[in-house]
């Protein structure tokens, strides 16, 4: 019995190469770090001066990709305009709506949630302009509405804001009620085909996928791939990450061939516009080649592996761990084949970019020791692999959160292992804790 292969890789890394930094908001930070401490002696801690000085050194930060300094000083530059203003002033609102951005990008979605929740909350006290009625985040059909008044795209914007921060939180259907009033408002004040719809399209499809609401998702995502294409020079990375996102999807509703259609169109995409020798193919690749995995084509699924290997040996190095999941899944396949030396040489190179990388007591190490014994097994290697089940079955019962059904396996194969070497006694030991644990958790009438 084999453990199930990883799961695919994710999709979160930037396309596009980061602008240079200009050396001009370096000299900015300087003449404006020197400028605070005499501004603070001059005007006081609680003068206006001081929280526009913050702010724009904030806005600043931001740019340079400082985002410990750019938080403390929106934080700064937030207490001093409190202190005159009060809390529900409208320069408040749109600080906290930068604090709530560098708390996003520095992965503090809880913080950002609050941050948004409190502008919005001063927005709608000033105009109150987005009245909810309902609505599910239907493309054809919202059921919500958004009155006329100043300040509704900056309502629309801090509704986006909240409901891409709720996703990073898990809360999807709340996300879903934020982003379907800002597509609302976007397409009253922007018109239907405006970017900031398809980019709020993009991510209420991600919050319907995530809720497996699939075919609705789709719908979202070929919404906003159809505004994206009204310029695509333009938005060739939001064309590319739909394509992706695309491609999961339709690989999660088994519609294999629409899943490498897009993903096909992404590598295309991805090469024209930065050239082929990009890192984030490689995860593109390793989707691919699950498809064909999962199609039984397993010819074209290894040829994709090694491409996938190649191209993160080339973009990250041979110590990536998308080589080690590539090899895993090689392995996998060639186990199938009947290929059992180079399956074999697959998971050896597998075990040691783990451990490079996750330590000696990681769940993938165990999946891969336990897929080696196998092998080993296949080969009459029965010694070796015996060492690698007793490697496995040590880390899976040192796990925090042992998966129980996945221990059950290496007791299985360790029985299977004692018989080939007819040690009987220690077969039916090992052969009774797979069967207690099995039972424990499916109940007598399961086949297995």
């Amino acid at each position: 019995e084999q453990d199930e292969p990883p799961p695919q890789a994710l999709f979160d890394v930037s396309i596009a190469d980061p602008p240079p930094m200009s050396a001009q908001y370096y000299k900015l930070v300087e003449i404006y770090e020197e400028a605070l401490p005499l501004t603070k002696l001059i005007h006081g801690p609680n003068d206006a001066k001081l929280s526009f000085l913050l702010n724009r050194m904030g806005s600043i930060y931001v740019k340079i990709d400082d985002r410990d300094n750019a938080i403390g000083s929106f934080l700064g530059a937030l207490r001093v305009q409190k202190f005159i203003k009060g809390n529900a002033d409208i320069i408040v609102a749109v600080t906290l709506q930068k604090l709530g951005q560098a708390y996003y990008k520095r992965d503090e979605f809880d913080k950002a949630e609050e941050c948004f929740r409190e502008e919005l909350q001063i927005r709608n006290s000033i105009a109150p302009t987005c009245q909810k009625d309902g609505g599910d985040g239907d493309t054809g059909n919202e059921t919500t509405s958004v009155d006329a008044g100043s300040g509704s795209e900056a309502i629309a914007n801090v509704l986006y804001s909240l409901g891409v921060a709720l996703i990073k939180l898990q809360e999807y259907q709340e996300a879903i009620t934020h982003l379907t009033l800002a597509l609302s408002a976007w397409r009253t004040y922007l018109g239907p085909r405006h970017e900031n719809v398809a980019h709020t399209l993009t991510r209420l499809g991600q919050a319907l996928d995530a809720l497996n609401q699939n075919e609705k998702s789709l719908s979202h995502y070929l919404a906003a791939l159809k505004i994206f294409r009204c310029d695509p020079e333009q938005h060739t990375v939001s064309i590319i990450h739909l394509l992706h996102s695309m491609g999961n999807l339709n690989d999660k509703m088994g519609a294999y061939d629409r899943a490498l259609r897009c993903y096909k169109e992404e590598v295309s995409t991805t090469r024209s516009k930065f050239g082929r020798h990009r890192g984030e193919i490689s995860d593109t690749l390793f989707s691919v080649a699950n498809i064909y995995a999962k199609k039984q084509n397993l010819n074209k699924s290894l040829a994709n592996f090694g491409k996938c290997v190649r191209m993160t040996n080339l973009c990250f190095g041979n110590d990536d761990l998308r080589n080690a999941n590539s090899h895993y899944n090689m392995a996998y396949i060639q186990d199938i084949l009947g290929n059992y030396n180079e399956a074999k040489l697959c998971l050896v190179e597998a075990l040691r970019v783990y451990k490079l990388n996750l330590g000696d007591s990681h769940v993938s190490i165990a999946n891969a020791y336990h897929n080696l014994g196998g092998i080993l097994d296949k080969r009459e290697d029965f010694e070796e692999a015996m060492k690698c089940y007793g490697h496995a079955l040590r880390i899976k019962l040192e796990l925090e959160k042992p998966d129980e059904l996945s221990t059950s396996k290496t007791y299985f194969n360790m029985g299977i292992n004692c018989a080939n070497r007819q040690c009987y006694d220690d077969a039916v030991r090992h052969f009774k804790e797979a069967l207690r644990i099995r039972r424990g958790q499916l109940g007598d009438d399961d086949i297995s």
